[in-house]
């Protein structure tokens, strides 16, 4: 009886797996598309983060509205640049602004801090005012606190 050991695969020399530059080829290929799907997720959730805080500050205008209508007394929306912070005076509400995010207002009154507010009274009419929140000059909104109403309103830029 005789047994054979010869190995029936693949001969030596033959090519029958990946070389290296076909494995480095491949790797480098799947490098360049995840960093391409990242910086589209990245900027995407930058995107979300703005969204939310134009969102999350015009909630926090119509706070100051609804608190000036129930307390009887004027609210202000005060922006503090130095602290990065829009907060009310009644110092039951306040927002951060987060790091690349700007607001820049127009036609508001100016504090005993010289901070920009916006005031709602009672009766829930406004102070008045534009906003502009922007990111990395990029403008995200326009708002506008209208006088009578005392309603942050989109703001559309006449051409």
């Amino acid at each position: 009886m005789r047994v054979s050991l010869e190995w029936r695969g693949a001969k030596r020399g033959s090519a029958n797996g990946f070389t290296l530059v076909e494995l480095v080829v491949v790797l480098l290929i799947l490098v360049v598309g995840s960093s391409l799907v990242l910086v589209r997720v990245g900027s995407g959730i930058m995107a979300d983060e703005s969204r939310r805080f134009a969102v999350e500050f015009s909630q926090l205008m119509r706070k100051a509205r609804a608190q000036a209508m129930v307390d009887g007394v004027p609210v202000a929306v005060c922006i503090d640049p130095a602290r990065r912070l829009v907060a009310l005076s009644t110092h039951r509400g306040a927002l951060a602004i987060p790091g690349p995010i700007r607001i820049e207002a127009d036609g508001l009154t100016r504090n005993v801090l010289d901070h920009q507010c916006a005031v709602v009274y009672p009766d829930g009419s406004a102070s008045g005012g534009l906003f502009k929140i922007s990111r990395n000059e990029t403008v995200i909104a326009r708002l506008q606190l209208d006088t009578v109403t005392g309603a942050l309103l989109p703001y559309r830029v006449q051409p």
